[in-house]
C-alpha cells in the first residue's frame, strides 16, 4: 500500500489533504495547492502541527525567524495569513477548514482534513499494536505503509530553533520505525529487506548498537556468517573509539553465538549495557502531600503503557504543586521502572535556565560515568547518554523546565522508559507529549493541607474563615503552606487575621516563607 493509497481510503471528495513529512504541501481532490513562499508554507506548518489550539502571534514570529525577527514580522504574519485563508477556504470551504483570529493569535481548524503526521502515527500504533500480537505480517505492513509517506526532510528551508527542533523529533520517530521495520523483517526471515533498510539508517545513527545487531542477524540469516563477525569487529573498534566502551550484551551474546556456529542465531532484543547501576536519584517523597488522586491515576496510565516511550508534561503556574506531584508519581512507579529513576531541575536556584550539557554531565554522572569521561561536547555527551539509556526501562523527571528548553535530547527513547516533565507551560516540540494542566486544590484538599500542618480543631473552630482562607491562596499548596507558617509562628492570630493581604493566588512573600521552613511546612509542592 502506498502513501496515495492511504490518504484514498481516509478522505472523501472535498476534504484537503497535507504532507508535512517533506516540503510542506497541500492537495484538494488531485489538484495541489500553491501555498506561496517557503515561509508561508512554514507559518502553515506550524498552524498545521498545533491545529485546534491557538498560535500566538508572537508565537508565529519565533517559528519564522527565531530570535532575528524583523521590525514589521506582525504585520508579514497576517499577510501570511490572509493568503492562506484565501487559498485554503476555496480549496475547502470555510465550514470545514478555518483559520481564526483569537487571542492575538490564530487558530486552524480543518474538520476532515487529513495530515499525513497524524496518518503515520496511526499506523505506528497499529503496527506495534499488531506486533504485540504476534501478528508480524500485519505489523510489517504497517510498519511500510507509515514509512511510505514521507516525502522527504521536514521543514529542511527553515533553520529557526523551532523547526530545528520539530525536524530532529520527526527524523527520530522515523529511525525508530525503521529500526523496528527491520526487527520485524529478521523475524519473518526477510534479511535482504533488513539489509537495506538498515544501511541508510546506521548512517545516520552509527552508535546504536540495536542497528548493527540487526545487521549481523540478517547477515547470518543470508548465511554471509564471516561477514556477520566483521561487522562485529567493526561496530567493536567504533564503540572504543568514540565511547571508550566495550559493546554491550547483545552484541556479545550474538557475536559469541556465531563463533560457536550456530547455524540460526535467534534475534537478541535489545540489551542495557554494562555496568548500569539502576540509579535511584529521585528526591525523597513530599511530605504532606495531599490530594491530585485523578492526576495521579492519569499519569500511570499515560507512563505505564509500555509499548513507547511516553511523555507526561505537568503544566501550571508556579505554587501549584507541580514539582510535588511529579516526585509523588514518580516514586509511587519506582517498580514499573526497573532500570533506575533520574532527576535533573532544568532551572538553577537564580532563576536562570541550566545549560543543556550541564544537565546532561548530571545525568551521566548518575548513570556512574566518571568525571573523566564527562569532557566531551555536547554533541559527544548526548550519544553517550543515548547509548547507556538504550533498551532500558528509565522513568527520567526533569523539574521547572523554562519556556523553549531544549529537552529532546534528554528524553529516554526506549519502549517501557518514561519521562516526566514539570514547567509553567507545556514543553514546545516534544513529540507524543501528554500535557497534564494543573489548578488549585480542591476544598476539601486544601483544608486538609492546612489542618495537617496547624492543627484541624483549629480549623474547626472558624470553618468559613478557613474555607475563605483557602480561597484566598486560590487552593495552591505554596500559598496555603505560607498561610499556616503565618498560624504557627503567631499561635493567637485567628484563622481569618491569617488571610489578610492575601488576595487570591497572592504570592507568598520571602518573610512568609522561612518560618514554614523552619517548621517543616515548606516542600516542593
Amino acid at each position: 500500500m502506498t502513501a496515495k493509497s492511504i490518504f484514498a481510503g481516509r478522505l472523501s471528495p472535498s476534504p484537503p489533504r497535507f504532507s508535512l513529512l517533506g516540503p510542506v504541501r497541500a492537495w484538494a481532490g488531485n489538484t495541489e495547492l500553491d501555498l506561496g513562499s517557503p515561509q508561508q508554507r512554514a507559518l502553515l506548518g506550524v498552524l498545521l502541527l498545533r491545529r485546534d489550539e491557538p498560535v500566538s502571534c508572537e508565537q508565529a514570529t519565533r517559528a519564522l525567524w527565531g530570535e532575528t525577527a524583523p521590525r514589521r514580522a506582525d504585520g508579514t504574519v497576517r499577510t501570511y495569513i490572509c493568503r492562506l485563508r484565501r487559498v485554503l477556504g476555496e480549496a475547502a470551504g470555510p465550514d470545514r477548514l478555518e483559520i481564526r483570529s483569537c487571542a492575538g493569535g490564530y487558530l486552524l481548524t480543518a474538520d476532515g482534513a487529513t495530515v499525513d503526521t497524524d496518518l503515520f502515527r496511526e499506523q505506528l500504533a497499529l503496527a506495534r499494536r499488531a506486533r504485540a500480537r504476534g501478528e508480524l505480517e500485519a505489523a510489517l505492513g504497517h510498519f511500510q505503509d507509515g514509512l511510505a509517506l514521507w516525502r522527504g526532510t521536514p521543514f529542511a528551508e527553515a533553520h529557526t530553533a523551532y523547526f530545528l527542533s520539530e525536524r530532529e523529533q520527526w527524523l527520530r520517530s522515523r529511525a525508530v520505525a525503521v529500526e523496528e521495520l527491520a526487527a520485524v523483517q529478521v523475524l519473518l526471515g526477510h534479511h535482504a529487506e533488513a539489509l537495506a533498510a538498515l544501511e541508510p539508517a546506521l548512517a545516520a545513527e552509527p552508535l546504536c548498537e540495536r542497528l548493527w545487531e540487526l545487521r549481523m542477524q540478517a547477515l547470518a540469516g543470508l548465511g554471509r556468517r564471516a561477514d556477520a563477525l566483521a561487522v562485529y569487529q567493526e561496530v567493536r573498534q567504533l564503540l572504543c573509539a568514540e565511547l571508550g566502551l566495550e559493546p554491550g550484551p547483545g552484541l556479545r551474546e550474538l557475536h559469541r553465538a556465531l563463533l560457536a556456529q550456530d547455524p540460526e542465531p535467534a534475534p537478541v532484543a535489545s540489551a542495557p549495557a554494562p555496568a548500569w547501576p539502576a540509579p535511584a536519584e529521585l528526591p525523597d517523597p513530599p511530605d504532606g502531600f495531599v490530594g491530585r488522586a485523578a492526576e495521579l491515576a492519569e499519569i500511570g496510565d499515560r507512563l505505564s503503557d509500555g509499548r513507547s516511550p511516553a511523555v507526561v508534561a505537568l503544566a501550571g503556574p508556579a505554587g501549584v504543586g507541580k514539582s510535588a506531584l511529579a516526585l509523588r508519581a514518580a516514586h509511587d512507579l519506582r517498580a514499573r521502572f526497573p532500570d533506575g529513576r533520574l532527576y535533573a531541575a532544568l532551572t538553577g536556584p537564580d532563576g536562570r535556565a541550566v545549560a543543556l550539557r550541564t544537565v546532561l554531565a548530571e545525568l551521566l554522572r548518575a548513570a556512574g560515568v566518571t568525571d573523566a569521561r564527562l569532557t566531551g561536547s555536547l554533541p559527544e555527551l548526548t550519544m553517550l547518554w543515548r547509548r547507556l539509556t538504550d533498551g532500558r526501562r528509565l522513568l527520567l523527571v526533569l523539574d521547572d523546565v523554562p519556556d523553549g528548553a531544549e529537552v529532546l535530547p534528554l528524553l529516554p527513547r526506549s519502549p517501557g522508559s518514561a519521562a516526566l516533565l514539570t514547567g509553567r507551560r507545556p514543553p514546545a516540540g516534544v513529540p507524543g507529549a501528554h500535557t497534564v494542566v494543573l489548578d488549585g486544590l480542591t476544598l476539601p484538599d486544601a483544608l486538609h493541607l492546612l489542618g495537617a500542618a496547624v492543627g484541624h480543631e483549629r480549623l474547626r473552630r472558624d470553618a468559613v474563615a478557613a474555607a475563605r482562607l483557602a480561597e484566598s491562596c486560590a487552593y495552591r499548596p505554596l500559598a496555603l503552606r505560607g498561610a499556616a507558617a503565618r498560624l504557627l509562628a503567631t499561635p493567637r492570630l485567628g484563622v481569618a487575621e491569617a488571610g489578610r493581604g492575601l488576595g487570591t493566588g497572592a504570592a507568598v512573600q520571602p518573610a512568609e516563607v522561612w518560618p514554614a521552613r523552619e517548621a517543616g511546612l515548606m516542600s516542593v509542592q
